[in-house]
């Protein structure tokens, strides 16, 4: 799967980042803040979006529903260090499709990424494939 790391806060939570790299499936390009005519340039080469949230929530808020009105219809996956159930209601209100505390093991990312692209419509397998080429990602743990 392909995903764009959009980190709005400066601050890719260790973890996350370690996960990222470590993960066959998961081909991520990282990026710094908002530039909407690049999202829908590039709106066909990503099947997903992460978003690290910043420490102020309404710029998250803001954030997330630029992206939204960028037409780009790639489910989005909100990461940040909020837990209140009034801000995550929020970040899901302005475009988010899924939301996860940064406190939350990462291991559970790629899951929760697999699992969002299914629900989108789009479909997640578990190996990565280039011509006659195939590494089932489910072996290779």
């Amino acid at each position: 799967m392909r995903v764009l790391v959009i980190d709005l806060g400066d601050r890719v939570h260790a973890g996350l980042d370690q996960v990222l790299r470590a993960n066959p499936a998961i081909l991520s390009d990282t990026a710094t803040g908002i530039d909407p005519d690049r999202l829908v340039r590039h709106s066909q080469k990503y099947d997903a979006i992460l978003v690290v949230l910043p420490a102020t929530p309404e710029l998250g808020e803001f954030s997330l529903a630029q992206i939204r009105q960028a037409e780009w219809n790639v489910p989005i996956l909100a990461v940040g260090n909020r837990k209140d159930a009034r801000l995550v209601t929020g970040f899901l209100g302005a475009g988010a499709d899924d939301y996860i505390a940064e406190s939350t093991d990462p291991a559970m990312l790629p899951s929760r990424l697999r699992a969002l692209i299914r629900r989108s419509g789009g479909y997640a397998p578990s190996y990565l494939q280039a011509g006659n080429l195939m590494l089932d990602v489910n072996i290779c743990v």
